[in-house]
């Protein structure tokens, strides 16, 4: 959690467009602070789309029969097949709430002879009142896996202003002022002076965001280098098999 709250971060905004800062974010008569609060909403969630170290998380996990909750809405198919739950839908921006889903495994047609790609979709509301986002198969055209396989994915999630790190806070926000000034007053000089500034925001909030992540050409999820990476050296690649190849013999 970091040292910003929305408060804060939307009484910055008022101030760098010449405004009075307020006390409370529940005056609903007061528009100004619900534009603020929009813009900053939209910058959070834009901050957040490709992923950092605080909202995206990799799992591991096998289709099921048995959830979402019995599928009352549209039956499986083919008993060899199952779908995979990601996380309850939700149509707020909340900490949980899904963004993207990314396929890991590299997952091949047999007919087509190219790799799956797959992204979220909301299942559908069920009989229990409860909607999911399960795994689709946008290549094949469907939301039913095998299941005898073990699937990774990465999970990117929203997480709210409040919980995100104090760096990444006031990048959002420098971004977010500057938006907001030029919607309210759009005085050229000030967004001038506010664009350096959110310049020198994003630097630090990407800086704490590598740093947290720690990574390296070798951590990548792209397939092929990890199957570098935990290749069997002491197979065909092993360098000692040829030490002596093609040497002269006294």
């Amino acid at each position: 959690m970091g040292l910003m709250s929305k408060l804060d971060a939307i009484n910055e905004m008022l101030f760098n467009s010449g405004e009075q800062i307020v006390t409370s974010l529940t005056e609903a008569q007061n528009t100004d602070i619900k534009l603020a609060e929009h813009v900053l909403d939209q910058t959070t969630l834009e901050m957040q789309l490709r992923g950092m170290a605080t909202n995206r998380r990799p799992i591991k996990v096998k289709p099921s029969r048995t959830g979402p909750t019995g599928h009352s809405v549209r039956p499986i198919s083919d008993d060899a097949k199952g779908r995979i739950q990601l996380s309850p839908y939700k149509d707020s921006m909340t900490t949980g709430s899904l963004i993207s889903a990314q396929l890991l495994t590299s997952v091949i047609t047999g007919d087509l002879s190219v790799r799956v790609t797959a992204s979220p979709r909301r299942f559908g509301i069920e009989s229990n009142g409860i909607d999911y986002n399960v795994l689709y198969n946008v290549t094949q055209d469907t939301d039913e896996w095998d299941l005898t396989k073990e699937f990774e994915i990465s999970i990117v999630e929203y997480v709210e202003f409040k919980d995100l790190e104090t760096s990444v806070q006031k990048g959002i926000t420098a971004n977010a002022s500057r938006q907001y000034q030029m919607f309210v007053q759009g005085d050229k000089d000030v967004d001038r002076l506010l664009a350096e500034r959110s310049v020198m925001m994003n630097a630090k909030g990407r800086a704490a965001d590598i740093n947290d992540k720690s990574r390296n050409i070798f951590s990548s999820g792209d397939s092929a280098i990890r199957r570098a990476v935990s290749r069997n050296s002491a197979g065909i690649y092993d360098p000692s098999r040829f030490r002596f190849w093609r040497t002269r013999t006294p």
